[in-house]
């Protein structure tokens, strides 16, 4: 049976504290692997950058691009289905040959994949969930009509990751599933565009909170996007260095101080 859950809620708009090892967003210990963040999509083209951006590429001063984006390769991936599904801000690993120096520099991409962003995506783990409030505030974001799109990871049981890009946008939802790297899917149909009207939230009986897609143009017509326990939608459950309350367009409050924050959450 589905109730109907209305949040009255106070974002926190908090940065989870996911660990990154040295270097994670430049070039790989192979010279021709780059670890980074898809900043522009063109035709048969993809802006990969060191730096994620705040601000479109095209519009960043050319004198502030290398302060900004750090490392930039303009990719040639001709012929790549998964590069066909990118949206700016991702976070991608791309296998490429020769580089010509310039700036940004040029190359062609041989493989590209999806990389986990432990600072954005929405983690869901039966051990783990990390960034849920960013499903709330992409809730929100639907229920005023305003765009948002988020991306969302989730695990098979031998721990290959399943990408789920949710961009609301014209008021209609666009999904990009994309499980390429997992090792017993279907390679025929490893990205996979689904376009859906409505996002629904309903509290279940066994107190989980269920989001799910609805009049989609796949065969079951819903897609499920999370099910996940009250309490931690919520108070998410994992570690802050920032909390910002904000009423509207108005923050009440900011801080990073350690014991503020535990105090609060």
């Amino acid at each position: 049976m589905k109730y109907i859950l209305t949040f009255f809620l106070v974002i926190l708009a908090a940065c989870g504290t996911g660990n990154m090892t040295d270097g994670d967003n430049n070039y790989a210990d192979n010279e021709n692997s780059m670890t980074g963040y898809v900043a522009d999509v063109g035709d048969e083209r993809i802006m990969v950058v060191e730096k994620k951006l705040q601000e479109p590429f095209s519009e960043i001063p050319i004198e502030e691009l290398s302060e900004k984006a750090g490392n930039a390769i303009s990719f040639r991936v001709e012929g790549n289905k998964l590069s066909e599904s990118l949206q700016t801000g991702e976070k991608v690993e791309v296998t490429h040959g020769a580089v010509a120096e310039s700036y940004p520099e040029q190359s062609t991409a041989s493989q590209i994949k999806r990389v986990v962003d432990e600072d954005d995506d929405i983690i869901l783990q039966q051990d783990q969930k990390m960034n849920l409030i960013e499903l709330e505030t992409f809730r929100q974001a639907v229920q005023n009509g305003k765009e948002e799109q988020i991306r969302m990871v989730q695990y098979t049981t031998e721990g290959d990751p399943v990408f789920m890009n949710i961009n609301y946008v014209n008021k209609q939802i666009e999904v990009v599933i994309d499980s390429s790297e997992d090792q017993y899917g279907s390679e025929e149909n490893a990205i996979r565009h689904i376009t859906c009207s409505q996002l629904e939230y309903f509290l279940t009986e066994s107190q989980t909170v269920s989001f799910e897609i609805v009049n989609c143009n796949n065969s079951e017509s819903t897609l499920l996007v999370a099910d996940i326990p009250l309490a931690e939608i919520i108070i998410p459950d994992q570690s802050y260095h920032k909390v910002e309350v904000k009423a509207g367009d108005n923050i009440l409050f900011n801080t990073s101080d350690q014991k503020e924050i535990n105090e609060i959450i």
